[in-house]
């Protein structure tokens, strides 16, 4: 195993919605045609701050435009074999967002974009230890 840890961000942005707080999440396409629905992350390139890469991230996964709004924390991780730390970011926007809207995923495979609830959320693997982060997180500043 690599000494330097890969460094990682995941974004969670949420809204207020009909089912309560909801987070915004996209479907992953997965090289067997299968999808995997998860929330806007990736990797902090080399000249990149964690919470500049995050942005980035969103901004390519989903179209959406964030400001940051806290740190949820940062956790350490195994990933295939791989180091990782992971730096979890609160963010919101600005902009109208709709229920759902097709994007383009930053391997270039068009995408769906869409919000869950919290109780929703559960099915967005492989992320629950950084979404429970991000739940008490919101719980503890509401």
């Amino acid at each position: 195993m690599s000494e330097e840890r890969v460094k990682k961000v995941t974004a969670i942005v949420a809204r207020q919605g009909r089912a309560g707080i909801e987070l915004l999440v996209f479907d992953h396409p997965l090289e067997d045609s299968g999808i995997m629905i998860q929330l806007p992350a990736g990797t902090v390139e080399p000249d990149e701050l964690p919470g500049e890469a995050v942005i980035r991230e969103l901004l390519e996964e989903t179209g959406v435009h964030g400001q940051l709004v806290a740190l949820a924390g940062v956790r350490d991780e195994e990933w295939e074999g791989e180091e990782r730390r992971r730096w979890v970011y609160l963010l919101r926007t600005s902009e109208e967002l709709s229920d759902e809207w097709p994007s383009t995923c930053d391997c270039g495979v068009p995408t769906r974009c869409y919000w869950v609830s919290f109780e929703q959320a559960e099915i967005v693997e492989p992320q629950q230890p950084w979404l429970a982060m991000a739940r008490s997180w919101i719980r503890a500043s509401s």
